[in-house]
């Protein structure tokens, strides 16, 4: 499942032993615009 809103470590614990296995949210990345999307992007590593 996909989940938005992931604000803190405990929240994205949380929502992983709920079976969560995608989330959005400023404990995953801050808002950014275009080139630091390409740059977060090219050093992703899921």
């Amino acid at each position: 499942s996909v989940t938005e809103g992931v604000e803190t470590q405990q929240d994205w614990d949380t929502l992983k032993s709920m079976g969560c296995d995608t989330a959005q949210g400023y404990f995953i990345a801050k808002p950014m615009n275009l080139a630091a999307l390409i740059e977060f992007s090219a050093g992703y590593i899921p």
